[in-house]
């Protein structure tokens, strides 16, 4: 659900491996003005 959002606005997911877990990226580009 959250790669098909975030893909339909242009951005990207990832899922990173860090000690004592794991970390999940959303990164979205900026509003154009």
């Amino acid at each position: 659900i959250v790669r098909g959002i975030v893909e339909a606005h242009h951005g990207h997911t990832a899922v990173r491996n860090i000690p004592g877990g794991c970390r999940f990226e959303v990164t979205l580009p900026t509003a154009r003005t």
